[in-house]
């Protein structure tokens, strides 16, 4: 049963149930108190604890907190992730109670973020609120009835991009990646063109995981979580075999870092008249060329690792020109 009580201008609310100690907590306005007081009940009915007093979740802040530390830091992409609840936590969420963190306060969280930041990136923010969310209602005790994230409405999904190398453009990029101070970064652009890895897949690549003779690479830990083996052309391997010969084949293929390659990729792009071409669009053009050389869909989603038809096609932009030329000539 709650009471509440005012005390030297602010509301008290204590909620006890035969059986468990007193719970009581301070505000300074009477709603919140009946809000929180309604949620403990709630709590102490489904049978939670009776040690909630002792959970350190002074705010929304303190929860986001025990996430990172707890749940976060366990994950992969810990580092972007990190960044993501550093801006949750800084945000009109991380100023409420524990308590106080509803669909209706999710959404101004949202509004306020999409004047500063693009659909998909308050999209992935929601997907990890909605995680955080989910670990605190029901491993933590948090009384979350329902995961607050699921009663409100997300940003749409932006449209995908559709950019490729122009006519010209590939020339022009060659040509600007000659100006490179690191040889290493020539190599690392071609062989994204010519195998679509991603980035951090090349980066990451390891001359115990290439294998000249059977032709394919093993890519460890990809965005899936998964390894995968990718196929490799002779342009591929060309490029392999002129970076062993040239640095020797220990550990990793490129000693380049990812920091490192995407600021030689912003300073090439600044010496060519190319505009508005991201070094990922590169898999892009990769994905594309291998349907118009004829690989069909299983084979194009064995080089590329994706797992549904839907997200392959998504990468995939085929010319009109170079599909017109194809039936020219099974014509």
């Amino acid at each position: 049963m709650a009471t509440i009580r005012k005390r030297e201008g602010k509301w008290q609310a204590l909620v006890r149930r035969h059986g468990s100690r007193q719970v009581a907590k301070t505000f300074v306005s009477l709603k919140s108190a009946e809000q929180w007081a309604r949620q403990m009940e709630i709590r102490l009915e489904s049978g939670v604890p009776d040690h909630i007093a002792d959970i350190p979740f002074n705010s929304f802040a303190d929860v986001v907190r025990r996430y990172e530390k707890e749940v976060s830091r366990q994950k992969r992409g810990y580092p972007v992730e990190r960044y993501r609840l550093q801006t949750i936590s800084k945000s009109c969420l991380g100023k409420l109670s524990s308590s106080q963190v509803t669909g209706s306060q999710i959404a101004r969280f949202r509004d306020e973020r999409l004047k500063t930041a693009g659909n998909a990136t308050v999209r992935r923010e929601l997907g990890l609120l909605r995680h955080l969310l989910e670990v605190a209602r029901l491993e933590w005790g948090l009384p979350y009835p329902q995961n607050p994230v699921d009663q409100i409405q997300k940003p749409q999904p932006p449209q995908g991009r559709s950019r490729r190398l122009a006519e010209g453009e590939e020339e022009q990029l060659i040509e600007a990646l000659n100006g490179c101070l690191n040889p290493e970064i020539p190599l690392m652009v071609r062989f994204a063109i010519e195998t679509g890895m991603r980035r951090g897949e090349i980066v990451k690549l390891q001359w115990r995981d290439v294998d000249f003779q059977s032709r394919i690479a093993l890519l460890r830990e990809t965005k899936t979580g998964q390894d995968r083996t990718a196929p490799l052309s002779p342009a591929a391997i060309a490029i392999l075999q002129a970076q062993a010969a040239s640095v020797g084949m220990e550990g990793r293929v490129f000693a380049t870092t990812a920091s490192a390659l995407q600021q030689a990729w912003q300073r090439t792009l600044s010496r060519s008249a190319i505009a508005d071409l991201h070094f990922h669009d590169l898999r892009h053009e990769a994905i594309s060329r291998f349907f118009e050389r004829g690989l069909s869909v299983p084979e194009v989603a064995l080089i590329s690792g994706h797992k549904t038809p839907a997200m392959l096609f998504r990468y995939t932009h085929l010319k009109a020109e170079a599909v017109a030329e194809k039936l020219r000539l099974q014509a």
